[in-house]
């Protein structure tokens, strides 16, 4: 009696990875696009020969996001300059953002591009040798709207990283408000609290321009309509990352959360893609 009961025991993963996947492998999934947590993948432009890296994540606590990240500085410098590098990665992200829609985040120091040496907003932060170009779309149709009352907020605790003492709870509920609303509305406050704001506005519209109105109650969208992060919609996205000149396009690394043994013994994934399985106790 209790080896049969053993047996009906349903088993939940908290994490399973694969390596490896294709768009075929993406379109014929039968998981739940709501336990996809993402997805890492990796390329070379053919017309430049710069790698880039991909991450697509989502998370339950804040709005899905795209990463766009070059190869380390001292790997693209053997290639052309730093101006041609950036140059390169911005013209990559404003085209993939033409077919995802979303909004670009605004570094409250660096602007748009993380880790730039030709900073728009602040001189003092440039990136390191070892470290990439990075831009970061976030998948929201809202994210030009902010909250001044979360401003004050801000201003009033200092936006600081962690606040000790009475502020503490006070600033955590502000972070969680802040990545669930709008992802943008943190890092411009940050930049208020440092005196960055009119730098960091202009930066951020050139990014995000706002709607052009064509006609008296009428406004015309700028920026897409954000995609819906699903398997289908990823194997598209990778589609299309191809068309543009990633040919050798891979998948490092794809997450699913909160997986069933169930699900699991009738996936339509290779089960020889797994890397990791993390079991939930």
């Amino acid at each position: 009696m209790s080896e049969a009961i053993a047996q009906t025991v349903e088993r939940e993963f908290a994490l399973i990875t694969y390596a490896n996947l294709t768009q075929i492998d993406l379109r014929e999934s039968n998981y739940p696009d709501a336990k996809f947590g993402g997805i890492f993948f990796s390329g070379t432009n053919v017309h430049t020969g710069y790698v880039y890296t991909l991450g697509v994540i989502v998370k339950h606590d804040r709005t899905p996001y795209v990463n766009i990240n070059t190869e380390q500085r001292g790997s693209f410098l053997n290639k052309g300059s730093e101006r041609q590098a950036q140059c390169a990665l911005e013209s990559l992200a404003m085209t993939v953002r033409e077919r995802i829609g979303g909004y670009f985040q605004i570094h409250p120091f660096y602007g748009a591009i993380y880790g730039t040496h030709f900073n728009p907003i602040t001189d003092f932060c440039k990136g390191n040798m070892d470290e990439p170009l990075g831009m970061t779309i976030h998948l929201v149709n809202d994210a030009g709207q902010f909250d001044d009352e979360m401003t004050r907020e801000a201003l009033y605790m200092g936006n600081t990283i962690s606040v000790p003492g009475p502020n503490a709870q006070r600033f955590l509920e502000y972070m969680k408000a802040v990545n669930l609303r709008n992802p943008n509305q943190q890092d411009r406050d940050q930049a208020i609290t440092n005196g960055l704001g009119e730098q960091w506005d202009a930066e951020f519209k050139k990014f995000n321009p706002p709607a052009k109105r064509r006609w008296l109650f009428f406004k015309q969208p700028s920026i897409p309509p954000a995609m819906e992060v699903t398997q289908h919609s990823i194997a598209d996205m990778m589609d299309y990352l191809q068309e543009l000149g990633l040919r050798d396009l891979r998948a490092t690394q794809a997450n699913y959360q909160g997986l069933t043994s169930t699900e699991l013994d009738a996936a339509t994934l290779p089960r020889e893609k797994i890397e990791h399985m993390f079991e939930t106790f």
